[in-house]
């Protein structure tokens, strides 16, 4: 690419997104942002060029995509307790609006963010998932992600828009408050940190610093479009109980053992994500304490392999989520939320 690439970060004043923006702008990239607010976000640099769009509205896409390079896609509905019409209108169908309107404006390449919740299911896996683990729709979010990229795959094999799709693990680090965040914050509220021997899910984890840093990688090689990678760190191999004694040791709680077999606790979550939902006094900020779709995830047994990214030259910045996320801990303590 010739002179300063100019990059396009959608649902940019989110986790993910901001992320993004940050990481472009300390590469010397000019920087054109996108999302649902109006106004201009007081928290982005002079140099960072916001355009309000919507997905849903194709109409709103046209001058967003002019001029660009290199268009990052990592803006979807991430809530579990999202309507199935809405998270197909916005992450499927918007996508579709996106792809049309980068592949009519000539947008060089896309990075698109899909999810390792597309292979979903709970039976415990002998050899680590990879890129052609056959995808499954165990939920309306995984759903929705397996669809998204067929579109992106789509534009890219009829040669409208070099494609490639990152699949990231459970993303944490600063400025995240839902997901794996939410689960912590909610575990600040119980006297003990209950660890469930019996439960062996492995856990499949990734730095935002590493979400974005590989998204960028790959936008550099011209091998990795068309191509899909899993974008997880090197201990998808430790189960969830390491999470949980993890926890308890940032929050400084003692731990209870709950010995029972994992079908049993499976069947719990599952109850308590039912009871939640149909009772609102069980509600906390207007969604339910316990999601079914955050029940699955987890459930599932992550144990994944990153062989095909690091193959790409990458490097981690956070190899073990162990370190990146006790790192992570100041800055929740810093707000008050874990």
């Amino acid at each position: 690419m010739s002179g300063v690439e100019l990059d396009l970060v959608t649902g940019s004043t989110g986790f993910v997104g901001r992320h993004m923006v940050e990481l472009l702008l300390s590469k010397g990239h000019k920087v054109r942002a996108t999302d649902l607010a109006a106004e201009r976000p007081t928290f982005f640099p002079a140099q960072v060029h916001y355009i309000p769009a919507d997905l849903t509205d194709p109409s709103t896409l046209g001058d967003v995509c002019e001029g660009v390079d290199v268009l990052f896609h990592p803006a979807s509905i991430f809530d579990f307790s999202t309507p199935h019409e809405i998270m197909e209108k916005v992450n499927v169908e918007g996508t579709e609006n996106l792809c049309e309107a980068a592949s009519r404006a000539g947008v060089k390449r896309i990075v698109h963010w899909s999810t390792m919740m597309i292979f979903g299911d709970t039976a415990k896996k002998d050899t680590p998932m990879t890129e052609d683990t056959p995808r499954i729709a165990e939920s309306i979010y995984a759903s929705s992600k397996i669809r998204q990229e067929d579109v992106v795959l789509r534009y890219c094999r009829q040669g409208r828009l070099p494609a490639t799709v990152i699949r990231p693990a459970i993303i944490y680090g600063p400025r995240s408050v839902y997901g794996l965040a939410d689960m912590f914050i909610k575990l600040k509220l119980l006297p003990l940190i209950p660890l469930a021997p019996f439960v062996k899910n492995r856990l499949c984890m990734i730095h935002v610093a590493d979400v974005v840093g590989s998204a960028y990688h790959l936008s550099q090689l011209d091998e990795a479009i068309g191509e899909c990678y899993n974008v997880t760190d090197d201990f998808s191999h430790l189960p969830v109980g390491s999470l949980l004694t993890l926890a308890a040791l940032i929050m400084e709680k003692n731990t209870v053992p709950i010995p029972l077999p994992a079908p049993i606790v499976r069947w719990f979550l599952s109850f308590l994500a039912d009871f939640t939902e149909k009772h609102p006094w069980m509600k906390l900020a207007g969604r339910p304490a316990m999601e079914k779709d955050f029940v699955h995830l987890l459930n599932m047994d992550g144990y994944a392999s990153n062989s095909k990214l690091k193959s790409t030259g990458y490097e981690f910045v956070y190899p073990d989520w162990r370190i990146g996320l006790m790192e992570t801990a100041s800055w929740y303590k810093e707000q008050s939320l874990w």
